[in-house]
């Protein structure tokens, strides 16, 4: 957990996903501990804090402020996990959600070439949290249907060159 902490607070790479990826394991070591909603949104305030002060003067278009964006996102849904966790769950209605997961939730044979663009982990995670709360409302038939497309969006993650597993 030191490490992560350490990674989180001080790597100079905060605008790539790897940034991100950090955060959300330190928020995963972190949770089996109880630690608090304070010292867990405190992590994420933190790593809010880097990324606007490492996009300061980055132009949109640049190849940077595509890395903020896709790190802002994946903030924002742990943000939205963390919610979860006490039991405000996130709408499929959101921007987030439309941004980040309508690609996927399109009819294949509408799709360009039958390919959808690869999913995001921010957008297989807001997809299951979004599927979760249809759950708990009960809305059973729509869960299911939107955790199966989070189930089918995981296989499609891109993979580590030298693992097989999603996003290393």
């Amino acid at each position: 957990m030191t490490v992560l902490k350490g990674l989180v607070a001080n790597t100079p790479d905060v605008l790539t996903l790897d940034f991100a990826h950090a955060v959300w394991l330190l928020l995963h070591a972190l949770l089996p501990t109880s630690p608090g909603a304070n010292v867990l949104k405190a992590v994420l305030q933190d790593a809010r804090r880097r990324l606007v002060a490492a996009a300061l003067g980055i132009q949109p278009g640049e190849p940077a402020h595509l890395g903020e964006s896709a790190v802002r996102d994946e903030l924002d849904v742990l943000q939205l996990y963390l919610d979860a966790q006490n039991g405000s769950w996130p709408s499929a209605n959101t921007e987030l959600f439309q941004r980040l997961c309508h690609s996927q939730l399109v009819d294949p044979g509408l799709r360009s070439e039958g390919h959808p663009p690869p999913p995001t982990q921010a957008g297989v995670l807001l997809m299951a949290l979004v599927s979760q709360g249809l759950a708990v409302s009960g809305r059973f038939a729509d869960a299911v249907a939107l955790s199966t497309l989070a189930l089918e969006a995981v296989g499609r993650l891109p993979r580590c060159p030298w693992t097989s597993t999603p996003l290393c």
